[in-house]
């Protein structure tokens, strides 16, 4: 029906009225007869036309009689990655079959990084008209992520980033102010930051994510919750789309005012859920979704790392009085909390295969570590009990184990460590390992040689934990402490 069509959603086709339109009281109304052939488009001519023109310009005048050998058209083969570096905004898309390929390892192996796109929408839309199709520059980030993720295409991603960065710049040169601004442009900018981390493109990184945040201001995807007309029919599916690609742009979350992810198989089946604010009290409802918890991690992971930024200040506190301790006890309550209360989604027992857990665990013994570090090195200038000297030191090492078991019982590494903040966590539990090596224990040194060399492995093919692998090898060599697997690096 026109409805269906128009919201690119699957119809039952049932007369006089679909399923779809019964359930949301719309009116139902099927096309009469298929649309007439009334020719080409004018800019199809007008590109056919060009086309001809190039290519007898092309031919060499010396030896008109030359017979020229025919070039296959650009992006066929993939055997050479300079196939596909040129970046035209006419040329052929890659093969369907090439397009589903990466676009199935983007969901099976990228997607949960950033949950933003609906699975079954963005392959309906791969097979409908142009016009109506997700705009070209996010079909093609889609297909570098995934190729970035697959030993065989991996020599595309770059070319495929590249001009999908090309599309996008030439959305923004369109006459038409709107052109840019539109949910998918919000979900590009963002997922093109997440592969300009995951190269090492840190500042391209920064840039991109303060678009896509500039863009989903624009479309007041923070406001898609509040009080509006009642009988404004609203598809809850774009709904939870809109909530997803704001909460996992994550801007400024004590500004935000809408309601938190719901869970993977709503989101996927279409199946309206319920969910809560971020200002509510999460650690008492154990039931919100893995996304969700990914989003309170971060929050957390976000206020332990602006506190423990803080200089000490020039005026020495009492202990007692000091702000910079009240708020170092409430983080530490939190983190131990939410710890204690995960939902069952998000417990390693039953969902280590899950990358939300893997995150939200990891990155909570980050946070411990970072938060306890920070305390000691504020410790040594300002007198406090020696009981909390001891009890922050304790509370480093645990926190540096939990996270190696962690790494220890994901099935995948490589995958899992293609997220920089998991490199981070490696390198800061390896660093905890280094100071107990130090100090001539075995069992740490063990641990420091085992993170040193997975990471040292999963570098060759990843910079940033290639990277952090280097300095880690160097500050081993620094402390005196020799190992086999310092030749490797």
């Amino acid at each position: 029906c026109h409805k269906c069509r128009s919201r690119r959603l699957k119809c039952d086709r049932e007369v006089p009225s679909c399923g779809r339109c019964i359930k949301s009281g719309h009116e139902c109304s099927y096309p009469t007869s298929r649309q007439a052939f009334r020719g080409k488009r004018k800019h199809v001519r007008d590109l056919e036309t060009q086309l001809s023109s190039s290519s007898s310009s092309c031919l060499p005048r010396d030896n008109p009689m030359e017979v020229v050998p025919t070039r296959e058209p650009r992006l066929i083969r993939y055997s050479l990655p300079t196939d596909a570096i040129r970046t035209g905004l006419f040329e052929r898309l890659p093969p369907r079959q090439l397009i589903e390929d990466l676009a199935t390892i983007y969901f099976d192996r990228v997607h949960h990084a950033a949950p933003i796109l609906h699975r079954q929408r963005f392959f309906v839309s791969l097979h409908m008209p142009t016009q109506l199709q997700v705009p070209t520059c996010l079909q093609y980030i889609v297909m570098a992520l995934g190729a970035a993720s697959s030993e065989i295409h991996r020599h595309l991603c770059i070319p495929f980033y590249q001009r999908a960065r090309a599309y996008a710049a030439s959305d923004e040169t369109q006459e038409s102010r709107d052109a840019s601004f539109t949910l998918a442009h919000a979900q590009f900018w963002l997922l093109a930051a997440d592969f300009e981390a995951e190269h090492k493109f840190f500042s391209k990184a920064a840039t991109s994510l303060c678009r896509g945040i500039r863009v989903a201001q624009i479309l007041h995807l923070y406001k898609v919750d509040e009080v509006s007309d009642p009988e404004v029919s609203q598809d809850w599916l774009e709904l939870e789309e809109k909530r997803r690609t704001w909460w996992a742009l994550f801007c400024a979350d004590r500004f935000i005012r809408t309601l938190l992810p719901a869970s993977e198989e709503a989101y996927q089946n279409g199946s309206t859920e319920k969910s809560t604010f971020l200002s509510d009290d999460l650690q008492n409802e154990n039931t919100y979704s893995s996304f969700a918890g990914r989003v309170l991690t971060a929050h957390i992971f976000h206020r332990t790392v602006m506190h423990t930024s803080q200089n000490c200040p020039e005026v020495i506190y009492d202990f007692l009085t000091d702000p910079y301790w009240d708020e170092h006890r409430k983080i530490d309550n939190d983190l131990a909390s939410t710890l204690v209360l995960l939902p069952e989604s998000l417990r390693l027992s039953a969902g280590f295969r899950c990358q939300n857990a893997v995150l939200v665990n990891i990155m909570m013994q980050t946070a411990i570590i970072c938060l306890h570090r920070a305390a000691l090195w504020r410790m040594q200038s300002q007198p406090v009990p020696d009981y909390l000297m001891r009890l922050s030191q304790a509370r480093l090492l645990p926190a540096a184990e939990e996270v190696l078991n962690v790494l220890k019982i994901v099935s995948d590494l490589h995958k899992a460590l293609q997220n920089p903040l998991i490199n981070f966590a490696a390198y800061v539990a390896a660093s905890v390992f280094l100071e107990d090596a130090h100090s001539d224990s075995g069992h740490s040194r063990s641990n420091l040689e085992f993170l040193l060399r997975v990471m040292v492995a999963i570098g060759k093919n990843n910079p940033v934990t290639g990277s952090l692998a280097t300095q880690l090898a160097d500050e081993m060599k620094q402390c005196g402490i020799e190992s086999a697997v310092l030749e490797k690096v």
